[in-house]
């Protein structure tokens, strides 16, 4: 792995925790969202309880990335 910021992002346990989301709005808060995106992850204490969690079914277990080409 040659790339210095994957690798200063990079977990031993997870790996890639690089995601990455865009917005595009008119009058968008941008605190607001954040704040509300924020409240969806996990906190540390949630995170050492995987056994609780891991369990559940994958909602995407097939999911790739998706390129889409607009045409205007």
């Amino acid at each position: 792995m040659d790339n210095p910021e994957l690798i200063a992002k990079w977990d031993a346990r997870f790996g890639d925790r690089i995601n990455q989301i865009v917005l595009i709005g008119i009058d968008l808060e941008p605190q607001a969202i954040t704040a509300q995106l924020d409240a969806c992850l996990l906190t540390d204490e949630e995170l050492e309880r995987e056994h609780e969690w891991s369990g559940y079914a994958d909602a995407l277990p097939n999911a790739e990335p998706q390129q889409v080409e607009l045409r205007m």
